[in-house]
């Protein structure tokens, strides 16, 4: 007879202080906190079937870097003997930043020192509460919320994918749905969740159920409603969605299991005479009295990026970037395939084709930030996700075949899950 699924689930708030400064929209805009409009969260949830035990974190970040994650994971261990933690990211940008951004957003050491922490407690309040559970999965369209930003027409993942887990007295929603949270306008200084706040707050008062968003592949993909403030109707049109999705979902028969493994994400090797050149323009820029302040600001991330890699090549820098990817399965026919990728619409399309399972949630920003993982079109188009990016994280350009690299490596890794 099949061992039963339990799980636990318990939220943490992990709201920054005022004044901290909030993360993206532009290059020091000094976006300090002035008010908290909804607690930023660390959600876990616990899954448990005979010897194996999971978690999933969804944080309330624009990112979290891989040194972080071992920690929590470190103490999570040791409080729990729970060995395999998925920790990902919402990627809302009206919180602090989780990893170093030039230029858009200041670390808060204090507030990063205790981030750990506050994710193991809050897989260890859940361990502590793990109950008979019941698990399904569903998905739906939701058409007209997301537009691809980098190509006009380009592709959109128009679909939320939900994983509903039943336990007694309450009910967790995971949701994944691939749409930068930007809906906010880009001087908003109030931390909230972005769309992901009212669509929590939606789930719970009408379907008494605690929301663990999981972004999935947003890379080229904003709202329609980009900085408009208009984020509530984001929210609503996504929780038609969720419970069309829950409204369909079939049941799951659990099957847990998890693996990782590390990938090398190709970078491109720069020529110094090109970052000589770079710098050299960017210092006029920066002494010109008449340049506006963005193009002084822009200047300044480029000067500063290109000394870095100029000392780079001074130190024998590798020419790749090293980063962890995951895979969850939760059923026979259910599994996650997590990267810290801002992954482009394509990719994760290919990843689901080439999966072994008949539903493989993407799921994006998780355990890591390394940046956009483009399409060769954004190359090509000298696009901001393949060239400006790699300087707000002060590394070299990826190669424009690092999304063959991923999901070659993420299919691999799906197939040994599958087989395990």
């Amino acid at each position: 007879m099949p061992e039963d699924l339990l799980a636990g689930l318990a939220q943490v708030p992990i709201t920054p202080p005022l004044g901290v400064e909030l993360a993206g929209y532009g290059y020091y805009l000094a976006r300090r906190a002035t008010a908290v409009d909804e607690e930023l969260c660390a959600t876990a949830l616990v899954l448990a079937r005979g010897d194996v035990r999971l978690a999933l974190v969804s944080l309330d970040l624009i990112g979290i870097s891989p040194w972080l994650v071992a920690r929590a994971r470190r103490s999570i261990r040791s409080r729990t003997g729970i060995a395999q933690t998925l920790v990902a990211c919402t990627h809302t940008h009206s919180g602090p930043a989780g990893v170093p951004l030039r230029g858009c957003g200041e670390v808060c050491p204090d507030y990063l020192a205790l981030l750990p922490l506050h994710i193991a407690r809050a897989v260890a309040q859940a361990a502590r509460g793990l109950s008979p559970a019941t698990l399904s999965y569903g998905e739906a369209d939701v058409p007209g919320v997301a537009t691809n930003r980098c190509e006009a027409g380009g592709p959109v993942h128009e679909r939320v994918e939900v994983i509903t887990v039943s336990a007694g007295p309450w009910r967790a929603v995971v949701a994944a749905f691939g749409c930068h949270p930007v809906s906010r306008r880009s001087d908003n200084t109030r931390v909230c969740r972005d769309f992901y706040g009212p669509l929590a707050g939606r789930l719970a008062a009408e379907q008494d159920a605690v929301l663990v968003g999981l972004q999935g592949t947003c890379g080229d993909v904003n709202p329609v409603l980009v900085h408009t403030g208009r984020t509530v109707e984001v929210a609503a049109a996504l929780h038609a969605g969720v419970v069309a999705a829950m409204a369909a979902a079939e049941p799951v028969e659990p099957d847990l299991a998890a693996r990782s493994r590390t990938v090398k994400l190709p970078l491109q090797r720069l020529d110094p005479a090109d970052l000589k050149a770079l710098r050299a323009r960017a210092a006029v820029v920066l002494e010109d009295p008449d340049s506006s302040a963005a193009d002084q600001a822009s200047a300044r991330v480029e000067a500063e990026w290109a000394a870095a890699r100029l000392a780079d090549a001074d130190g024998g820098a590798p020419g790749f970037w090293a980063t962890e990817l995951q895979a969850l399965r939760l059923g026979r026919e259910l599994a996650l395939a997590c990267s810290g990728g801002e992954v482009f619409t394509t990719f994760g399309q290919r990843i689901r084709t080439e999966s072994p399972f008949a539903h493989t949630v993407v799921v994006g920003y998780a355990n890591d930030l390394v940046g956009y993982i483009p399409d060769r079109a954004e190359y090509e188009r000298h696009g901001y996700a393949a060239d400006r990016v790699p300087m707000i994280l002060d590394q070299a350009p990826f190669e424009p075949n690092v999304g063959d690299v991923l999901c070659a490596a993420t299919a691999a890794l799906l197939r040994e899950i599958e087989a395990a």
